[in-house]
Parts: structure tokens; sequence; C-alpha cells
């Protein structure tokens, strides 16, 4: 259900940008990584599982769940920007790990 419901964002954006875009409405979306919502908490909280990630993250941190909302407020979008999917990870924004077998 998670990984459908972050695809299905992704199509939402680009559909609104579609038909946002010819009326001046630019459409992005911010793709944040490894966030410690309580559902992040529950598989990277675990040090055995969380050290490998850490180690792969330049900045070595995972995110706040706030630090997403506050850097796409932030960061100034060009106008000519349309129907993106912004990665804001911690330096890191595409990442597969065994750790996925802990949603089940």
């Amino acid at each position: 259900a998670y990984c459908a419901s972050k695809a299905g964002l992704g199509l939402l954006t680009k559909v609104l940008a579609i038909e946002w875009g010819p009326r001046g409405v630019a459409v992005n979306a911010v793709a944040p990584t490894v966030i410690l919502t309580p559902m992040g908490e529950q598989v990277w909280g675990d040090p055995a599982v969380g050290a490998p990630m850490l180690a792969k993250i330049p900045l070595g941190r995972f995110g706040q769940p706030f630090a997403p909302a506050i850097g796409a407020a932030l960061r100034r979008v060009v106008r000519h920007s349309q129907q993106e999917r912004r990665p804001t990870g911690i330096g890191r924004h595409a990442i597969a790990s065994p750790a996925a077998d802990a949603l089940g």
C-alpha cells in the first residue's frame, strides 16, 4: 500500500500539472528520503538496520518529519518548473534496503 500510494501521488502530480499548467499553476511534488515518522522509527530505529543506512547517507542522519515541508516552503520554485519530483533526501534519494522486509 505504501509504494502504491507514493506512485499514485506521483501520477496525481503529473495529471494536475497537465491540467493546471496552462492556467499558470506550477505543480510539483516533494520526495524525501528516510524520514523518522512513526513508521520510519519502526524500521530504521533498530541500530542493526539503521546504522548501515546512515553510513550510506552523506550527512549521516535521517530526516525529521518537518524538514521536507520546511525545505519545500523555503525553496524558490522556478515558474517553468512543472511536474517535477524533487528529492529532498539528505544527500540520498534512491535507496534499496533489506529493511523493507521488516514492513512485511
